[in-house]
């Protein structure tokens, strides 16, 4: 079951009828795009089927990310952005997205 606020400060809330290590989930395909801005990098991903605590690393100490550890939707787009507060230079190639039920070789 899955519930969203109206309201944007509200997260949204995926309720499963199972011990979470019950649960199965199909195999998605993460698609992820990068965009350089001034202020940071932005992630757009999008997903083929359900991505489960979908998450983004990198290496570079002191990267934040705006967002992280969500779910998302087939069809569903989420914008993330990445800074470095040291102001540490990256590229997209530094950052990882995966999700739990993503092959594990992912970019």
């Amino acid at each position: 079951m899955f519930a969203r606020s109206a309201r944007d400060d509200v997260y949204d809330n995926h309720f499963f009828f199972a011990e979470q290590k019950e649960l199965r989930f199909s195999p998605c395909r993460l698609q992820v795009s990068y965009e350089e801005r001034p202020e940071g990098m932005l992630v757009a991903i999008e997903t083929d089927t359900f991505a489960r605590f979908v998450k983004l690393e990198c290496p570079i100490d002191h990267t934040m990310f705006s967002d992280n550890y969500f779910n998302l939707l087939p069809g569903e787009r989420r914008t993330v952005l990445a800074t470095n507060r040291k102001g540490a230079a990256f590229a997209p190639g530094d950052i990882s997205v995966g999700a739990l039920n993503a092959p594990k070789n992912r970019t």
